[in-house]
């Protein structure tokens, strides 16, 4: 799998004895310090578990379509015990039948799933449930993992509830403004208009947002446009 997002398997320590003494021999370590690292590393199990409780981001395993397993972030993100996550799918109690495109949470969550475990890796946003039934919107990273022997889908969630709030509020006002208001980037190009500047100006909004403030300025030259926008 290529991935430029690190997971739990990118994270784990090399356990192979020969690249690890190659390694600790040109730090000039002895003998006695290589064997004592190696025993270590070889613990894998126990590094896991410390690296997956400890971590600041909320991780879950997934095999097939189960939850096998979650670290304490996850319980407070969700809001529940372990015990009443592990064993249940990530499109029933812990998701809206539908997400906001439409599209019905399991048939979506199981086509993600599989794309992961075919190695490609999945970057999306998803309407979740906490366990009292609140929503939340987060940013999912699904990966394929090797761990012990098995392949399973790790999943980092990011929290982007206030964020997608955020986004609402700014569309509504932008939608319901009485003033004609675009945003523009540093270059001039425009990147969003509202309603109101369409109906003034007689363009289409899909036609603004193909132009540059330069092709609508009529009193002033491009200069000057360019010279207030540094102002601003």
């Amino acid at each position: 799998m290529h991935d430029s997002k690190k997971t739990l398997n990118d994270e784990q320590p090399d356990s192979n004895p020969g690249n690890t003494h190659a390694r600790l021999e040109q730090t000039g370590r002895n003998k006695s310090e290589i064997e004592k690292l190696t025993t270590k590393l070889q613990d894998s199990k126990a590094w896991y578990r410390a690296l997956f409780d400890n971590a600041n981001d909320t991780i879950f395993l997934v095999q097939d379509d189960i939850f096998i397993d979650c670290n304490p972030k996850t319980l407070k993100m969700f809001g529940c015990t372990k015990d009443q996550i592990i064993g249940r799918t990530p499109y029933n109690r812990f998701s809206p039948k539908l997400q906001p495109d439409g599209q019905a949470s399991k048939d979506k969550a199981l086509e993600k799933i599989r794309l992961a475990f075919e190695g490609q890796p999945q970057v999306f946003e998803w309407r979740h449930l906490r366990y009292d039934g609140t929503p939340l919107d987060v940013e999912v990273s699904l990966n394929r993992v090797e761990l012990f022997g098995n392949i399973f889908i790790q999943a980092l969630l990011r929290d982007i509830t206030e964020q997608k709030q955020l986004q609402v509020r700014y569309e509504t006002i932008l939608k319901t403004a009485m003033d004609g208001f675009w945003v523009l980037d540093q270059d001039c190009n425009i990147l969003e208009v509202n309603d109101a500047y369409c109906n003034m100006i007689g363009y289409s909004r899909q036609e603004l947002l193909s132009f540059n403030i330069l092709d609508l300025e009529a009193s002033e030259s491009p200069h000057e446009v360019k010279r207030h926008l540094r102002e601003l």
